[in-house]
Order: C-alpha cells, then structure tokens, then sequence
C-alpha cells in the first residue's frame, strides 16, 4: 500500500501498553509495530474494513509495518495483544486531512478547513462515546466548539 511519501508512525508496546493509545493517520499511511518490553507481544488489528485486519508478532526486535485504509463507515481499526489481554489501543484512518487527536486537557485543533457548514464527529471508543454535531466554519475567523464528554452520551 502506498504511505504518500511519508515516514512511518511508530507505535510501541512499552510498560505493556500501546504507545501512543490512539492515533488519527490519513488512508495510505503505514504504522510500524515495534516492542520496547522484553515480553513478546503481538498486534492483533481488527477492523470493520479487511485490509486494516491482520495478526503480527512483535517480539524485540521484530518490527510490523502495515498500511492502513479508510473504513467508509468511520470505524476505528482496534489493537489487542493476545498475550497481554490488557492492552488495547486504535487507529482512526481517514480519507481526508481534517482530523486530529485530542491532548491530554481534551483540546484539539484542525487547521485548513474550509468555509462552509461541517459535521464534527467526536469519538471515544473506550467509552463507547460517539457524537456528531453540525457546525459552520466562517473564512478568516475561528470557530471554537465546547462538548461534554460523558457516559450519557453512550
């Protein structure tokens, strides 16, 4: 699968955890599995779309790179180890460039789009939590939007 002429993300299974947990890439992109931890591990990816589905070991020093394409019902592609049932973590693919991830405050910023009215689609999967709100985008202004996350929006 092609990467568009860039790099690789990288997620590691370090302290027996995904790192980072979640990622947002566009479709065509490759994500390199590494390991930091002595235990083996493996990435098992599941996904509503075949070709983001597969099963890699990942013990040192063994490295996965696998591309990834956008799911056209916005699903997120799932990460589990088989090893350490625990870990879990996911990829977002998109067939487009206005996304992003949140930080830690639960604050993002999608920069480029374009005037015009939008359907923000805001997702948690952890929680479960999933929400779509319209908004209008003016040329040359800022538009901010305030959600509440909660598990009343399950």
């Amino acid at each position: 699968m092609p990467n568009r002429g860039v790099s690789p993300l990288r997620v590691d299974q370090e302290d027996y955890d995904f790192v980072p947990r979640m990622i947002a890439i566009r479709s065509g992109q490759s994500v390199t599995f590494t390991t930091r931890d002595t235990a083996n591990h493996n990435v098992r990816a599941s996904s509503t779309w075949p070709t983001n589905e597969f099963n890699a070991f990942t013990g040192s020093g063994q490295p996965y790179t696998h591309g990834f394409t956008a799911d056209p019902t916005h699903q997120p592609v799932r990460l589990d180890c088989d090893i350490h049932l625990w870990m879990r973590g996911w990829i977002y693919v998109f067939d487009h460039p206005f996304f992003a991830v949140s930080n830690a405050q639960g604050r993002f910023r999608i920069s480029g789009v374009p005037p015009g009215r939008h359907v923000l689609r805001i997702r948690q999967p952890d929680i479960g939590y999933a929400v779509e709100e319209e908004i209008t985008v003016k040329a040359g202004e800022v538009t901010q939007v305030e959600i509440q996350v909660s598990d009343l929006h399950r």
